[in-house]
Order: structure tokens, then C-alpha cells, then sequence
């Protein structure tokens, strides 16, 4: 699973829901999920602001999801993108979309915060890309997703950085380095990838866990 943002968010509401739901609403293999497309629409046709929206997408490799799987993640997405927001300041429309033999679950949000009417900016990339990134690896490791981050494709110098720099090296027939597998509570051994994406993991956990309190 990837996150996309669009880059478009100046115009009418037509825009982005003409495209997600198709002009007389009957795009093929498209849904709403979630929210209110007519309010939605109003937030942002009614928006003194240049930027009336953020839209985007959740878009995975996978044909589809179980529907609480589903909304688990929408649920995860809202949070990691409001942090120390209720839901009643925000309004945030759900569309899946599943036409191109994939699921992709898009989201069309007015910038706008509902209780005092002042601009919402949902996401800033010098202040949210870390946050966004880390809730991208939690929800591929969790829910064992097709990531194009897997650290399988990963060289091994990014390894060495994390790796118990105690552990005695070893090196292989190409006189690449590698490291002796440690075994998880279970006595299974486990890979040096498989340890390093372990970390990244935890690591994602716990800084998106205090960046959302």
C-alpha cells in the first residue's frame, strides 16, 4: 500500500467527485464508503479559501480488503492525518474504487475546520510526510500488505546502520557481509532483514503513537 496525494484542491467540488464517482454518479465498481458527498461538496463550493481541498488515495496492490480491514484503515488514516482532532472538526468522504483490478480507497477532505470555519490544511509535507510514512509501514507490516518498501529490496549497507553492532560479522563467497540470524522467543530463526524491518516497525509505532496524542 502506498499514500497519494493529489495535487489538485482549487477548483469546484465537480472536480474530484466527478472523477471518483463519475459524472452522473454511476462510475463502475466505485463506492462510498463513508461521509456525505453532497456535504462535502457544499463545504467546498462554499470555501473562501483558494485551497478548498485535499484529496488523495490509499492505493494498494491487493484486489481487495475485508470490509472491517477496510475501515480499520480509514479509521488509522483519519488519526495519523488529525492528530488531536475530534471528528466533528473535520469532514473527510471515503470512495472505494476497485475498476482497475485493485483497490484503491480514496479520500476527498474540505479545508476547512468545521467548528471555527478557519482554513484546515490536512497535510504539509515538511511537517506530516514523516507521520504519513510511518502509518504506511504499520499498515503493510500489520496487515502482511504487498510494500513496495520491503526491506527484502533493500542493500545491505542500509542494514549495517541498525544491526547490533556487537554481532560478530560474517562474510560471504562475494565477500558481501553479512550477520548471524538471531531467533525470535519462539526459538525460530529469524533473517537480518526480517530483524532491521522488526525494528523499523516498532520505531514507526512509537513515534506515530506520540506524534497523534
Amino acid at each position: 500500500m502506498i499514500v497519494d496525494f493529489f495535487r489538485r484542491g482549487t477548483g469546484a467540488s465537480s472536480g474530484p467527485i466527478d472523477y471518483l464517482l463519475g459524472k452522473n454518479r454511476d462510475r463502475e465498481h466505485a463506492a462510498v464508503l463513508h461521509g456525505d458527498v453532497v456535504e462535502v461538496a457544499g463545504l467546498i463550493d462554499t470555501s473562501p479559501y483558494v485551497k478548498k481541498y485535499t484529496a488523495g488515495c490509499l492505493s494498494f496492490y491487493e484486489h481487495d480488503l475485508r470490509p472491517e480491514q477496510k475501515q480499520q484503515i480509514m479509521d488509522d488514516f483519519e488519526k495519523c492525518l488529525f492528530p488531536g482532532m475530534a471528528e466533528d472538526q473535520y469532514n473527510i468522504t471515503w470512495i472505494e474504487h476497485k475498476d482497475k483490478g485493485r483497490l484503491e480507497l480514496n479520500f476527498v477532505i474540505p479545508n476547512v475546520e468545521l467548528s471555527t470555519g478557519k482554513r484546515l490544511q490536512p497535510f504539509y509535507a515538511p511537517a506530516d510526510l514523516g507521520r504519513v510514512d510511518c502509518f504506511k509501514k504499520i499498515v503493510n507490516h500489520d496487515y502482511n500488505l504487498h510494500d513496495p518498501d520491503d526491506p527484502e529490496n533493500s542493500k545491505m549497507s542500509s542494514v549495517q546502520m541498525v544491526v547490533d553492532e556487537n554481532q560478530e560479522p560474517i562474510f560471504d563467497e562475494k565477500g558481501e557481509i553479512q550477520f548471524e540470524p538471531k531467533s525470535d522467543v519462539l526459538g525460530q530463526s529469524k533473517s537480518t532483514q526480517e530483524i532491521v524491518n522488526d525494528i523499523d516497525i516498532a520505531v514507526a509505532k512509537a513515534y506515530l503513537d506520540r506524534e497523534i496524542k
